[in-house]
């Protein structure tokens, strides 16, 4: 039991930090500790689809691509590959995650990755300071930026006294990828999440009819203003509204994240429930094949052939074309 060390590693893109991140769950691990990687990265999470996020004990090293852990994690689905597209929802999700590892003894060490972050007062950079604060860390290591290094030495200085902030320098193997590259590695994403890293998996297409899906979208919410704010303070996440979303062909392709708080549902969620949605961990995340609008039904892919264990599912901008 216990608490160990929380390590958060923040930097722009492109400067190395995931390989960080897991460089410190594999020294964890070869010490004999079960760490918790927590993956903030929306863009990329090295264990779930793009647009998630969560957190997962490594009993494994992990390899740099990624390959390993034996993964079991704790996913929410953000929807969106961008931090700025739906901040506020951004904040709920990381509040939740935060809490419910907070909530269990964490003696091999917590290691956050996050999404990249730039210097001032944008999004990014907000995100990354709430997570601190949401995640409560002792260690903040700053990769290449020194104006975020001197922007979260002050920052955290109120909230988070006993946390340290380091900086560290780029690792020269570190090299910017063209968008192709990135696009590609979403489908290996993908593709590792729905049929395995060895390819043993196999996922399962099924056929929903329009009238039995239920699919929620956090709708677009102005961030909550920070200049009144006091130095280092963050705002609280605004109240978020999840609307109910027809299926259309423009959902091709979409990923959904699967919602089993209401279990299978015959009519629209209650205002109070899908106000809950904002915070709600997924089981599983679904892919849609086809959108079969003359006979109002979807084709989705499943990871397994279980059947679908809720009818609930919430959705933003991340798709996966073929």
């Amino acid at each position: 039991g216990g608490r160990g060390p929380r390590a958060m590693i923040v930097g722009p893109s492109h400067s190395g930090k995931t390989s960080v991140a897991k460089l410190l769950v594999n020294y964890a691990v070869r010490l004999g500790e079960r760490p918790v990687l927590v993956d903030l990265d929306v863009k990329h999470c090295c264990f779930l689809v793009p647009g998630a996020i969560g957190a997962a004990v490594v009993s494994e090293t992990i390899t740099m691509d990624g390959k390993g852990g034996a993964f079991d994690p704790l996913a929410f689905f953000y929807g969106y590959r961008d931090v700025e597209s739906r901040p506020e929802l951004l904040k709920h999700l990381v509040a939740s995650l935060g809490d419910a590892v907070k909530r269990v003894a964490t003696p091999g060490g917590v290691v956050i990755d996050t999404s990249a972050c730039g210097a001032g007062p944008l999004p990014t950079y907000e995100a990354v300071l709430f997570a601190a604060k949401a995640f409560e860390v002792d260690l903040v290591l700053v990769i290449e930026q020194d104006r975020i290094y001197n922007d979260l030495k002050r920052d955290l200085s109120a909230g988070l006294p006993h946390a340290t902030v380091v900086r560290l320098p780029k690792s020269g193997g570190v090299v910017a990828h063209e968008k192709a590259f990135r696009r590609q590695a979403e489908r290996q994403a993908c593709s590792d999440y729905y049929y395995g890293p060895h390819m043993d998996l196999c996922p399962r297409p099924t056929v929903v009819p329009f009238s039995k899906l239920f699919l929620y979208q956090a709708a677009s919410t102005p961030p909550a203003p920070t200049d009144a704010l006091p130095i280092g303070a963050v705002a609280a996440p605004k109240e978020v509204e999840m609307v109910r979303v027809a299926p259309s062909e423009g959902l091709d392709k979409r990923i959904l994240g699967v919602v089993t708080k209401f279990g299978t549902v015959k009519e629209e969620l209650s205002e109070q429930q899908a106000k809950d949605l904002s915070t709600a961990d997924c089981v599983g995340f679904v892919h849609i094949q086809r959108v079969d609008m003359a006979n109002q039904r979807v084709t989705l892919l499943m990871p397994n052939a279980v059947g679908l264990p809720s009818n609930v599912m919430l959705m933003g901008d991340v798709d996966l074309p073929d």
